[in-house]
């Protein structure tokens, strides 16, 4: 079975290649999107999404819209990675499944990652390096 594929989407590269370098050393697929990229050309379905909202109020929040009306995408779990806690209003209307405050700390990271692929059965029975 091929690992699952997560997308990574910040507007700071170094986040996206941190994100993603951790992630693919536990046997994930990542592909790394600025907020800028055409999220219809960025490559398959992903199994999660991990959002980086920053700048508050920057593209992150207009993507993180862009992916809830999307037919293709609006039932993709969403991970949101933030500066501050959302309010309510802002966490009923994209439905996230988590979301993690900045700074980032990756081990809380990806535990929600490894809960939510858990609780999709997308997690892979024989990974080498457990995430």
């Amino acid at each position: 079975m091929d690992a699952p594929m997560i997308w990574v989407i910040s507007h700071d590269p170094d986040t996206r290649r941190l994100i993603g370098l951790n992630m693919s050393k536990r046997g994930l697929r990542i592909q790394e999107i600025s907020p800028q990229e055409e999220l219809a050309h960025s490559g398959g379905r992903p199994h999660l999404i991990i959002l980086d909202t920053d700048p508050p109020g920057g593209p992150g929040w207009e993507v993180a819209g862009t992916l809830r009306h999307s037919p293709s995408l609006r039932e993709v779990p969403l991970i949101l990675v933030l500066t501050a806690a959302p309010t309510a209003s802002r966490l009923a209307s994209l439905r996230p499944v988590r979301w993690v405050e900045k700074p980032l700390a990756m081990d809380t990271l990806l535990a929600l990652v490894r809960e939510s692929l858990a609780r999709q059965g997308t997690e892979r029975k024989s990974q080498t390096k457990p995430i």
